[in-house]
């Protein structure tokens, strides 16, 4: 039996998709522009080119500019390893560990897939070993497409240095399991530092790691030479905008392979994009789903046959442990070419679902 590093990184990310998120309100945060970071000087240059006059400071514009520089910040962090994700990827997401093992209903999902999911279960307890807690791993971004190809970036302290993955692999061994990945020796600048038979790992800086398909090798050295752009910056930047992407756990993608086959014939059927993010207000688990009909027509076409699917759904809401509440709770709203759903669970029916669903499975 092996237990891979990156198998144990998508584990997580599963119980992660169960439920659970924190607290947060702001605002969809949009990808941030191309280039290495450094301000645009044309844009706060005078047209004719001459420097403005020095302006009375009230101590109001020092606080705008401080803001304004944290909330950048903010959002450059967020994107950060989303830049790592090559522009092959058609489905890209990431979630934080951290927020949610702080919301109690996933916290418990999490315990109980540790006891059931054996390797799952070993793999938590390589990573606590070595990393002190799960907290550490800040958040785990990801990318795939329709061909099964895949992309996993992981940020925390230390998670790009060899002497982690070396504390990996001598507490895998140790446990009798087989350690998927050998070390190449090979600098950071000059390729791959870990492989798993043709697929490779590379430590970006000292907090990050990246675990990429083979097949994708090419492209990802290419975007980190700067020759190619990342999948945020390509056929999915419309919809990595619309999304929260502070929300704990989101994702977005195109309409494609698997995802549109198992839809009926219909104007679901013609959707552009989509996506889907996770948070926690007043201690409820809302979940937000959007998607992009090309046009206001299709849109509302779109609500219409979410809306009747529900209708006829409601009378087994009861048997899935969800109270009478909670249709009153779900939403179904167009906005110009987009469709959304807003809905939220309640604690008690985050309980009853999962014992509903282990009865049934």
């Amino acid at each position: 039996m092996k237990i891979a590093m990156v198998r144990s990184l998508l584990l997580v990310g599963v119980v992660a998709t169960t439920g659970g998120a924190c607290t947060n309100d702001g605002s969809p945060a949009s990808p941030p522009p191309a280039g290495d970071g450094a301000p645009d000087v044309a844009a706060d240059t005078p047209a004719d080119g001459k420097p403005e006059a020095d302006q009375p400071d009230d101590g109001k514009s020092g606080l705008t500019d401080l803001t304004r520089a944290v909330v950048e910040d903010a959002r450059r962090s967020v994107t950060e390893p989303l830049r790592l994700i090559p522009s092959g990827a058609h489905f890209i997401g990431q979630f934080r560990v951290g927020p949610t093992l702080a919301y109690p209903p996933t916290a418990k999902l999490w315990e109980e897939g540790e006891k059931k999911q054996v390797e799952f279960g070993i793999a938590m307890d390589v990573l606590r070993t070595c990393l002190g807690s799960l907290e550490t791993i800040e958040d785990i971004s990801f990318g795939f497409d329709s061909e099964s190809h895949l992309v996993v970036v992981g940020r925390g302290k230390g998670l790009g240095t060899q002497e982690q993955w070396r504390c990996f692999e001598r507490t895998t061994i140790a446990k009798d399991k087989e350690f998927d990945f050998v070390f190449t020796g090979t600098a950071q600048d000059q390729g791959p530092q870990l492989m798993s038979s043709d697929d490779p790992g590379f430590f970006v800086g000292d907090d990050t790691v990246v675990l990429i398909d083979g097949d994708w090798r090419t492209e990802f050295e290419a975007l980190r030479a700067g020759t190619r752009k990342p999948a945020i910056e390509g056929p999915l930047a419309a919809a990595v905008a619309r999304v929260n992407t502070e929300s704990p756990f989101w994702m977005a993608g195109l309409s494609e392979g698997p995802l549109v086959a198992a839809l009926d014939d219909g104007a679901l059927h013609e959707m552009e994009d989509f996506t889907f993010a996770m948070q926690i207000e007043d201690d409820q688990l809302r979940v937000a789903i959007n998607a992009d009909a090309g046009q206001p027509s299709d849109a509302k076409a779109a609500r219409d046959e979410l809306q009747h699917t529900f209708d006829e759904f409601k009378a087994v809401l009861p048997t899935l442990g969800l109270s009478s509440s909670f249709s009153s709770r779900v939403k179904f709203e167009v906005e110009g070419d987009e469709v959304s759903v807003a809905m939220s669970f309640e604690p008690s029916e985050i309980e009853s679902m999962r014992t509903t669903l282990e009865g049934l499975f």
